[in-house]
């Protein structure tokens, strides 16, 4: 699996804007957690995907139908989640427990989810 742990260093100064999608390179992703407040924790095991074929391949993995129900546990900042939608499923659940990431996804994602916020094992 290829993902990257943006730790809690400062990112970098005066560097291209904050992307309105889904991050898909390191400097995309620290803009974005940046713009968004987050500050990645280790202790949660936070780490965000970032190579869209890894994506591509572990939504195909699901073997999902288009009707099929799928539940993402940690949307983050949607890469696993672009990639189950561009597979066409029509009923993907996200849930997410940080209220910042669960606003960006559904501010990218929109109806095209249904989204949860909160821990998954509560809920």
């Amino acid at each position: 699996m290829s993902t990257t742990s943006i730790g809690s260093s400062s990112p970098r100064r005066g560097g291209p804007p904050a992307s309105r999608g889904v991050p898909h390179s390191p400097e995309d992703v620290q803009h974005t957690l940046q713009r968004i407040g987050v500050a990645p924790s280790r202790r949660s095991g936070q780490s965000f995907l970032l190579d869209p074929f890894v994506a591509d391949a572990e939504a195909a993995l699901t073997e999902a139908k288009r009707t099929d129900p799928v539940l993402e546990i940690g949307g983050g900042l949607g890469q696993l989640t672009e990639a189950l939608l561009r597979r066409g499923l029509e009923r993907l659940t996200v849930v997410e427990r940080d209220p910042r990431l669960a606003a960006f996804l559904g501010e990218t994602f929109g109806e095209r989810i249904r989204l949860f916020t909160g821990d998954a094992l509560e809920l």
